[in-house]
């Protein structure tokens, strides 16, 4: 009798403690918050009464925060409710204790904020580790929210914080993470339907889980409350085992909840499960140690002795919960197949075969896939025509192309005409077609007096470039060559000399457009600048260009020339170029000459190619001795 009646207390704390609008939280606002109405401090304290005087206790320091805040650029602002939510429910799944959120909104921050997305955080999602599982593993929490409010961008800037205090630490959890893996690994859970996978749990729990009678009084021993104590420590209270059977149910995909509420002995704690889309109830705590079970899988009609509180009354009206208990004998799984695999393929005269495959347990079940009849290109013996048919229907409004093993083959009005030779437009492509058949060479082709470029068959009409064939290499534009073209084509980064299309692999001057230019091997050598000489003379080619409006001097491998209209003169003496004269020899400056040159003005003394008119003095050429006056010889 005591251990039941310390279930009842035991279970009746769980469920207020888990209950939290049930109980009034502390507001309280900083003094700041009155004397500047655009910062504050809210903060929110919830710890179930019925707890006082456990030895559990939370410091009145885990949850400060600053008076205000500012935004920081340091941090990333959550911008919705649901990000707050997964944000908290995400740490409250690391059992993180104390737990800091940014979030931004234009909404006025409250205390029914932190509240509402603590509960909501709790909710039950289907992940294993999540909603009943925290909801029913964690003791109290605190929250705090320390705010600004900026008028221009009509925005509260909150950091927000909550100090929790849970039944066990994230290294427990993580032990029953592997405990867990080996479970279901032991057990083949993963293979099993619903049933079977329900019942194997509800087996391994009732058979290895006892009740913690030793630690049943002790306030401070709260771990019993947990499905580590269950799972690792082997005894619990009702809430270990109700959570550890949510906890592994959820792990294999089967849908399950806590209930809680009164049964005949007291308040108490246990389950509603999913067999395929009908829940049932289930109590391990009352069936552990059993051989025969009396509350496994129970209709409502059937599980009178357990009544659930109000809130989970809610809770069950939101499932299909039988009202008859689960017969295991007119059980049929429901499997669940994969989208199936052709064992068989169809032909046009024999039907194929589709195999499917329950991805739970290896059932298969197979279905007849028709034969096709005519589809695709066939052969009318009725009429000698080959056709494109659709389902076994010749379609009249087809024109296309259309495969078989023996090619493509242009298909017009549905009927395959093999006297076609020629092109043909299909999807905005121009294809060339033999015969009916689709070619597929490449290469350059003459159709009907104009030749194109093509690519396995295709006009390439997106190409521009030089195309080389036996006669030559030719100029081709968007796939068409055009002899009537003549000037310097680009393709692979050079610029080609093309002559009616046709490329012309020269080297020397030639003139095009009107400009002369140097092209090398076919293409403009624009990268050139030196002398290039023809039969009219040599000529000086800046970049590639003849520019027949240059005249001066240009240095070339270390000579100096004298260029008159882009010509290199042939001229031999002396020449005046921008206020300095110069000894040519045959056009090119003598820089290794010094010594006296005439010209009709008198003689002059030159030194390195170059008369200098500063010089005075006297020289000695070929053993005679010259005086010399501002660089003339006077004597």
């Amino acid at each position: 009798m005591k251990k039941k009646l310390a279930s009842v207390v035991l279970c009746l704390i769980l469920a207020l403690s888990f209950t939290v609008t049930a109980f009034a939280g502390e507001i309280t606002y900083s003094s700041e918050e009155d004397a500047d109405p655009s910062s504050g401090y809210i903060s929110v304290s919830y710890e179930n009464p019925l707890y006082s005087d456990e030895e559990i206790r939370i410091s009145e320091s885990e949850n400060r925060n600053a008076r205000t805040v500012e935004a920081s650029s340091d941090v990333t602002y959550m911008e919705s409710e649901d990000e707050l939510i997964e944000a908290l429910r995400e740490a409250l799944v690391e059992r993180q204790t104390s737990i800091t959120l940014y979030y931004q909104s234009s909404e006025t921050p409250t205390s029914a904020l932190l509240s509402e997305t603590f509960t909501s955080a709790i909710e039950h999602t289907g992940v294993p580790d999540e909603g009943d599982y925290l909801k029913w593993q964690y003791y109290s929490y605190t929250g705090g929210i320390s705010y600004s409010y900026s008028s221009l961008k009509s925005t509260y800037t909150m950091t927000i914080t909550y100090s929790v205090i849970y039944y066990t630490t994230a290294e427990q959890e993580a032990a029953v993470d592997s405990a867990v893996a080996e479970i279901i690994e032991d057990l083949g859970l993963e293979s099993l339907h619903d049933y079977e996978a329900v019942s194997a749990i509800y087996d391994y729990i009732c058979s290895t889980v006892s009740y913690d009678d030793d630690n049943l009084n002790d306030d401070s021993y709260t771990l019993k409350y947990t499905a580590y104590a269950a799972l690792i420590n082997k005894t619990a209270v009702c809430q270990g085992y109700s959570v550890l059977f949510y906890r592994l149910c959820l792990e294999v995909g089967i849908d399950a909840r806590v209930i809680a509420g009164s049964t005949s002995n007291g308040e108490h704690g246990w389950n509603i499960v999913n067999i395929d889309g009908t829940y049932y109830y289930i109590d391990t705590t009352w069936d552990a140690g059993n051989t025969e079970y009396n509350y496994f899988l129970k209709g409502s009609d059937n599980f009178t002795d357990h009544v659930s509180w109000s809130e989970y009354s809610v809770i069950e009206a939101q499932y299909n919960i039988s009202s008859s208990d689960f017969d295991p004998d007119s059980y049929t799984p429901a499997h669940t197949y994969d989208s199936g695999v052709v064992t068989k393929e169809a032909t046009s005269t024999s039907d194929g075969v589709i195999t499917y495959t329950c991805t739970v347990c290896g059932d298969t079940y197979t279905e007849t896939i028709p034969a096709t009849g005519k589809d695709g290109l066939a052969y009318d013996s009725s009429t000698g025509l080959w056709g494109y048919y659709v389902n076994g229907v010749l379609d009249t409004s087809y024109t296309g192309l259309a495969s078989n093993s023996a090619g493509t083959w242009y298909v017009e009005n549905g009927i395959v005409d093999f006297g076609y030779t020629g092109l043909a437009t299909v999807d905005g492509t121009i294809y060339y077609i033999s015969y009916s058949k689709v070619s597929t060479n490449s290469g350059l082709y003459k159709i009907n007096g104009t030749w194109y470029y093509f690519v396995n068959g295709a006009v390439a009409s997106d190409f521009t470039g030089i195309v080389s064939n036996s006669a030559g290499s030719w100029y081709v534009e968007d796939g068409i060559v055009d002899f009537g073209y003549t000037g310097l084509a680009k393709y692979n980064g050079s610029y080609w000399f093309v002559y009616d299309s046709n490329v012309k692999f020269v080297t020397g001057l030639y003139k095009i457009n009107g400009t002369w230019y140097y092209i090398v091997n076919g293409a403009a050598a624009f990268s050139y600048t030196g002398l290039v000489s023809n039969s009219a003379g040599t000529w000086y080619v800046e970049d590639g260009i003849v520019d027949f409006g240059y005249t001066g001097l240009a240095t070339i491998d270390g000579n100096i020339y004298y260029i008159s209209s882009s010509k290199v003169s042939t001229n031999s003496g002396l020449y005046k170029f921008n206020g300095t004269w110069y000894y040519f020899v045959n056009g090119a400056v003598a820089f290794d000459f010094t010594g006296l040159v005439s010209n009709s003005a008198g003689t002059w003394y030159v030194e390195n190619g170059i008369v200098d008119f500063e010089y005075n003095g006297t020289v000695t050429i070929d053993g005679v001795k010259y005086t010399i006056k501002n660089s003339k010889v006077v004597s």
